[in-house]
């Protein structure tokens, strides 16, 4: 039975649809970044950011399944269970994550190459330098936001990361299609820096009212 097929009933109990974004690790730097686009009355969704507490992507994938079934999300249509995961420059998870885009359909699921941060950066430069690894991407951001750290309120304490969303936005959608026009494959470990967190937010902000 799938997702979308349980407990039909229950979607009388909420008027909005919930979409569950769920992410690596316990670290809350996630988690409250995205809670600041849960727009409450003014926005048309109900916004769910969680860690999953596992940091690899079938760890994440099956926990964000699991959290979905027991709090009944995914019963309503316009439900989402988004799942946001760091590729790490590593080629074993992006064989993983196609593994898990081809087994769960009902899990949509995001990556940043070579981790979250990426996301970040774009907030300061048009092209972030290729990084050797998640550490020295994190390192990188340290130099626009000192004393960065994953458990750190960025969107609160960086008027940069509040005010230039657009830009970020703006700026990740130019580096895809850059990475297309040259024939790569979007998303492959190989492919960096790259991020799709910029489509889960420009989806987010056109849901408020």
């Amino acid at each position: 039975m799938g997702i979308r097929e349980r407990n039909r009933k229950s979607q009388n109990r909420r008027t909005k649809p919930v979409w569950l974004i769920v992410f690596e690790g316990k670290n809350q730097t996630e988690k409250l970044y995205f809670g600041h686009f849960n727009y409450g009355r003014d926005s048309l969704i109900n916004l769910v950011p969680i860690g999953a507490g596992n940091t690899d992507p079938t760890g994440i994938v099956e926990y964000a399944v699991l959290y979905a079934k027991n709090n009944e999300i995914g019963i309503q249509e316009d439900d989402r269970i988004i799942c946001v995961i760091d590729v790490d420059l590593s080629e074993d998870r992006d064989d993983e994550i196609l593994q898990l885009k081809k087994k769960y359909n009902d899990v949509e699921i995001y990556v940043s190459n070579p981790c979250f941060e990426t996301w970040f950066l774009l907030h300061f430069v048009d092209y972030p330098k290729t990084s050797a690894s998640s550490q020295k991407e994190k390192a990188m951001l340290r130099k626009y936001i000192p004393n960065y750290t994953e458990s750190m309120d960025v969107y609160a304490k960086c008027t940069t990361i509040s005010q230039d969303t657009n830009l970020a936005i703006s700026r990740a959608e130019r580096i895809r299609k850059s990475y297309q026009r040259d024939g790569k494959i979007i998303g492959a470990y190989d492919v960096s820096p790259y991020t799709e967190v910029d489509e889960i937010i420009g989806e987010i902000i056109n849901n408020k009212k």
